[in-house]
This record gives C-alpha cells, sequence and structure tokens, in this order.
C-alpha cells in the first residue's frame, strides 16, 4: 500500500530514518452479522454515502467508517453481534537504507473507534 492515508507508521532509526509502515484491513470475505456472512461496506466520516469495501483497508485520521449490509446490497442492516476479522501487513525498509547494526523496536499504534447508533 503505498497511499500514506491506508498506513501506519512503525518508528524511525536512531538516525531518524522511517522504519516501515503497516496496513490493517478487514478480511472482508469473513464478515458476518449475526452468524450470516455479510458485505462490509464503508462510507467516510463527512459524507457516509456507503459503498462495498473491495479491500477492506482501514485508512487512518477518521477518515472511514465501516459496517454490514445484506449480501450484494449498501444498505447498513442492525445486527447484536457483527464480526470483522482483522488482518495487518508490515513493510520494513531495506537494509542498506535504515543501516541498523543493533536491535531496533518497531513503534506503532491505530486506534479503532467503535460507534453505537
Amino acid at each position: 500500500v503505498s497511499d500514506t492515508t491506508m498506513s501506519y507508521g512503525v518508528g524511525k532509526t536512531t538516525e531518524g530514518v522511517k522504519i516501515g509502515a503497516f496496513s490493517i484491513y478487514t478480511d472482508t470475505a469473513n464478515v458476518t452479522a449475526d452468524g450470516v456472512k455479510s458485505d462490509a461496506i464503508s462510507g467516510t466520516v463527512d459524507s457516509p454515502v456507503w459503498q462495498k469495501s473491495s479491500t477492506g483497508i482501514i485508512k487512518n485520521g477518521n477518515m472511514e467508517m465501516f459496517t454490514v449490509a445484506t449480501k450484494g446490497t449498501t444498505e447498513p442492516v442492525p445486527y447484536t453481534l457483527a464480526i470483522f476479522p482483522l488482518k495487518t501487513s508490515l513493510a520494513i525498509q531495506n537494509t542498506a537504507t535504515l543501516a541498523i547494526t543493533d536491535d531496533t523496536d518497531l513503534d506503532g499504534q491505530a486506534t479503532i473507534t467503535l460507534k453505537y447508533l
């Protein structure tokens, strides 16, 4: 993922070189609502026009909302229990760029907010 709105940093070396980035995404094929396979749909916080999420990538900066819809639709449905399996992908700069000789800790985080409507 090269779009910076879709990735999160994992820190810098002592020389200030960015170590890499990670992305978080929903395993859209395995989203369920009350035990029924459902489509993950997303919309922006400013204008929630719902559309099926093709990638499941969770954007940073409070830019996107996710919910569920009946398969083949984009209308949010009420549910008691929804499962959005999450996966991560990490990319690290090459060792020539990083010039690391000691162990270096990764330092990154993301916050997911749950809203009840």
